[in-house]
């Protein structure tokens, strides 16, 4: 983080330093930093359970980065996140001249980043980005506590996201599973029935009736055909066929 900021000490080094005997070189007076950062620690946790440390199998990872994006984390599709240890999964820190440019990329860089089979603490971190004291930097250690409506959101995937997978799922499968219309597709999918249709019942007196059109009649038949040659664009036909 002090490299972040711009402070320009090596803190390592300081820490090796002090451990030999060495006094402390620098003071709070004599270092500024030229920056503003903030880390979040993005926790297999279930924030609306309390916090709750949850494990299991990662599913889907999807890294963030970009200007004024540090993460560091040991997440991965497929890896396995053990209850034995600490919950925390990744250190997210977004750093830039100031608190709103600071603020703005970790709403972008947690937009970004997706971590799924697991509960996280990327939604609350959200919805806590969303509350205009916190962009204004008008908070304390008591935030949270004194706000508990941040814990009000739905931690539910972008709707990019949810057709995608049900895209995916429908092709695997042959069908959506989430409608009532069954197996629709298969290797050998059913088949129309033969077409039957149901007529309503002629008169024998219709049907051996003579026709009301003109017979032998071309050109009662056809109507009246008239070209005109000095139209390129085509010809006309006029007249009715026929009394109905």
């Amino acid at each position: 983080m002090a490299d972040i900021l711009g402070i320009g000490v090596d803190l390592v080094e300081e820490q090796i330093a002090i451990a030999f005997g060495a006094p402390l070189r620098f003071t709070e007076e004599s270092v500024r930093p030229r920056q503003t950062a903030m880390q979040l620690r993005i926790n297999c946790e279930d924030p609306q359970n309390g916090f709750s440390p949850n494990s299991g199998l990662i599913t889907r990872y999807v890294s963030t980065g970009g200007p004024g994006v540090r993460l560091d984390s040991n997440l991965t599709a497929g890896y396995d996140f053990p209850s034995n240890y600490d919950s925390a999964g990744a250190l997210l820190i977004t750093y830039g001249q100031d608190w709103p440019k600071v603020v703005g990329i970790m709403e972008r860089a947690l937009g970004e980043y997706i971590v799924g089979g697991l509960k996280t603490t990327m939604p609350f971190y959200r919805s806590l980005l969303k509350t205009e004291d916190f962009k204004a930097g008008n908070f304390t250690t008591r935030f949270i506590d004194r706000n508990p409506r941040l814990l009000e959101y739905s931690d539910v995937a972008s709707e990019a996201v949810r057709l995608s997978r049900l895209v995916a799922e429908i092709t695997a499968v042959g069908y959506n599973p989430f409608v009532q219309l069954g197996k629709y597709r298969s290797y050998d999918p059913p088949r129309m029935p033969r077409f039957e249709p149901v007529l309503p019942a002629i008169p024998t007196d219709k049907l051996t009736a003579p026709s009301p059109y003109p017979r032998g009649d071309r050109r009662g038949a056809l109507g009246c055909l008239w070209f005109a040659p000095h139209q390129l664009w085509g010809f006309f036909v006029c007249g009715a066929i026929g009394k109905i």
